[in-house]
């Protein structure tokens, strides 16, 4: 008995969860999410959640921007497999959940994320309660730890199983052991029960069916009983015609039948005393001579009978045995075809030896056209998409020669209408006793929803969603590609960092749709002219990226940056404005400027404000005199950073004096700075970064504060002069607080 003919078809719908989640997840992308959980019953929540465990699609809007990273089943889906968690109280804490998620995938396989949906475990109950088998007969699910979540016992439900053969089960599933389908018996509250198991794939879930033992016998009891009661009619039926033969002879006869009597009685010593000349005495004496011939042949008799009663038994025995397997096979006819017309994949199946090729009544509702049962298989070759057919092709070949267990392949089959639909095939090859190929047995599955999903993922993972164009990791990844397809040459291509001059004022003077809206303006035009093996991206905010792989000179390159700086010469129309802005471009050349991407990528954004300090809307390339300058600028940074810590500034006096007086009438404050490792550095030189990184706004403070302490002492001490000057940034003029600081440190 095979477990797969056992199986009602309302447990078929718990193995196409996965294929129900795809379904949902395709209609939360085209419409509210929430609409979509109030429409399924089944599910308590869907979300969307990154590679770092936060949560950016949810239905429920709490949840959002929250992290699941301490979740258990959070690394299992990470590591790329699909998870069934624990049993578990909803949020709202009113019943009982499970959370399914799977892993979304980026185009080299990678996870870039995962996305689960909360089903409540009512939904497991209305699939076990539709399960009926005979009176007595019944289904339940068990968990990869060996608890019950499904059954139509209510109070059994989140209890251990107590069936030790499930139990045992359970433990080889734990330890990676492989299980197939299996039947057997056991004695389950003093009676005896048949049960059949599955193991659902991936989440190691288990299908049970029992039934009682006494319940499947009954049918062969009543066909037992109906021939006992048809033979003892028969012999009723004979005993009567015999007696009314008897009465039917005359006298002269009834000594015959007397010896007759004695002879059937097994008596074949005795004779017929009937003497006659006529008919009777001439059968009398045939008789004698007949009851010494059985005499002498009895025993040889008795053993040909003895054979017969027996193989009279053992035809009977094989008579039921024919009747019990037809009345199986056509129930079990009955239950596949039903399965075959309630299953939503395409069934197929592959003659090895025939090359015939036949498929289900689902093939015409899947591909359209007319109602097929066997398809040429060259016909199905040349439907696939022939850039998918090598792949189809080789997976089968590898299958055949043993390779896999399974046959797996995921393919675009052309449609009646021409256009393209996703297929996933899935079958099995059936080897005979010399383990040669006979049959190759399958189902089709449409996927071109969850196909399109994957789709949808892909470019939001790798393309900008406001230019449409590719974003800095799509950019990364083919910059990769690049140098490791150039990596013996100095100069193999450039990267162009572009960034817009003043686009801050855009947005500041006329609000973020007219900053969104140039940029996307801009975004066109840069694809109008980076065309062919170029690529262009948006590296963010304001600034692009442009890949110019195979160049052969500087000047090729220069050229193309004087194009690109050529959009900028008009204005750009943007709703009811004209924009004016100028872009700034710093160019990297690998590998003569760097051999990794990081590194390329920094010397451009160093030569993009070299660009921008010496006048704007113009482009420079990286040299190293540009490094060592960003050096001396990032180290003479952080001597700043720590002279304002240390207290490492100094302010030297300079006096002011009235040459007709002759005498000291004022001072200048003069800022000065003296690096153990650089030495003196000159005001021009730290004044303007200190401006840059934002440190001016404390160093002018600390150099206000140490002049009016100065003044305050030489006043002390009786020195007089009409002041101390103290020069102030302009960045400083723009704090809001300015006044009131200055206020502060001469009452200080």
């Amino acid at each position: 008995m095979q477990l797969r003919k056992k199986i009602p078809l309302s447990i078929i719908s718990l193995v196409s969860i996965p294929l129900m989640l795809l379904s949902v997840i395709v209609y939360i992308y085209t419409s509210n999410i929430e609409n979509a959980l109030l429409e399924s019953s089944d599910f308590d929540n869907v979300f969307l959640a990154d590679q770092y465990g936060r949560v950016v699609l949810s239905a429920n809007r709490d949840l959002v921007g929250t992290f699941i990273k301490s979740e258990p089943y959070f690394m299992t889906v990470m590591a790329s497999k699909t998870i069934i968690s624990d049993s578990r109280y909803s949020r709202d804490g009113e019943e009982k959940v499970v959370v399914m998620a799977v892993p979304v995938k980026g185009s080299v396989g990678e996870v870039i994320g995962i996305f689960g949906s909360t089903i409540k475990l009512q939904y497991f109950k209305n699939k076990i309660a539709n399960v009926k088998m005979s009176n007595h007969g019944y289904a339940y699910i068990v968990d990869s730890e060996g608890v019950i979540i499904a059954h139509p016992d209510v109070a059994r439900v989140g209890t251990s199983v107590e069936n030790e053969t499930i139990q045992s089960v359970v433990r080889k599933l734990k330890n990676g052991e492989m299980i197939l389908e299996k039947e057997g018996s056991y004695v389950y509250q003093g009676k005896e029960k048949y049960m059949a198991y599955g193991i659902i794939p991936d989440i190691n879930w288990m299908i049970v069916f029992a039934q009682d033992k006494l319940e499947m016998n009954r049918p062969a009891l009543l066909v037992l009983l109906l021939i006992i009661v048809t033979t003892l009619l028969c012999i009723a039926i004979a005993v009567v015609i015999s007696i009314k033969f008897s009465k039917s002879i005359t006298e002269p006869i009834s000594e015959l039948s007397e010896t007759m009597d004695k002879a059937a009685n097994g008596d074949l010593t005795s004779t017929c005393k009937f003497e006659s000349q006529d008919e009777f005495g001439q059968l009398s004496q045939n008789f004698n001579v007949m009851l010494s011939q059985l005499s002498l042949s009895y025993e040889e008799l008795t053993s040909v009978y003895e054979e017969l009663a027996a193989t009279e038994e053992e035809l009977r025995a094989q008579y039921e045995e024919l009747q019990a397997n037809e009345e199986y096979l056509r129930k079990s006819e009955e239950k596949y075809k039903l399965a075959i017309e309630g299953a939503n994949d395409v069934i197929w199946e592959w003659d090895y030896k025939t090359k015939s090729f036949n498929v289900s009544d689902k093939w015409h509702e899947m591909i359209g056209g007319d109602p097929v049962k066997q398809l040429p298989l060259k016909i199905f070759t040349k439907l696939i998409h022939h850039n998918d057919a090598k792949r189809v092709i080789e997976t089968m070949k590898q299958h055949l020669k043993g390779h896999t267990d399974y046959y797996k392949s995921e393919f675009r089959i052309k449609m009646q209408d021409g256009s393209y639909k996703w297929l996933l095939t899935r079958g099995k090859a059936l080897k005979d006793i010399k383990g040669e190929v006979t049959k190759v047995a399958g189902s089709m599955t449409d996927i071109s929803d969850r196909k399109e999903t994957e789709h949808k993922i892909k470019y939001m993972a790798y393309y900008d969603t406001l230019t449409k164009l590719p974003n800095r990791i799509l950019f990364m990844e083919k910059l990769e590609a690049e140098l490791k397809k150039a990596k013996d040459q100095p100069m193999a291509g450039a990267v162009m960092l572009i960034d817009l001059d003043n686009f801050k004022n855009v947005n500041d003077t006329l609000g973020h749709d007219y900053g969104d809206a140039l940029l996307e303006l801009i975004a066109q035009k840069l694809k109008d002219i980076v065309k062919d093996k170029n690529t262009v991206c948006r590296f963010g905010g304001d600034e692009f990226l442009v890949l110019k792989p195979d160049i052969k000179s500087e000047e090729q390159v220069a050229t193309f940056a004087k194009k690109i700086l050529s959009i900028f010469e008009n204005s750009f129309a943007v709703q009811d404005k004209l924009i004016y802005t100028t872009a700034s471009i710093g160019i990297s050349i690998y590998h003569k400027d760097g051999e990794h991407t990081h590194n390329i990528l920094k010397n451009a954004d160093t030569a993009m404000y070299t660009a921008k300090s010496s006048g704007k809307n113009r482009y420079a390339f990286f040299n190293d005199e540009m490094y060592q300058g960003l050096k001396r600028k990032t180290k003479i940074e952080t001597i700043l950073r720590s002279a304002l810590t240390n207290n490492a500034f100094e302010v030297y006096y300079q006096p002011q004096i009235n040459v007709k007086q002759n005498k000291m009438t004022a001072f200048e404050a003069l800022l000065r700075l003296k690096s153990e490792e650089l030495g003196f550095i000159s005001p021009k030189e730290f004044i303007p970064i200190a401006e840059e990184c934002g440190l001016i706004k404390e160093i002018g403070e600390w150099c206000l504060r140490t002049a009016c302490l100065k003044n305050k002492e030489w006043r002390d001490k009786g020195y007089e002069f009409d002041g101390i000057a103290v020069n102030i940034s302009s960045v400083q003029f723009q704090q809001s607080n300015f006044i009131k600081m200055i206020t502060d440190i001469l009452k200080e």
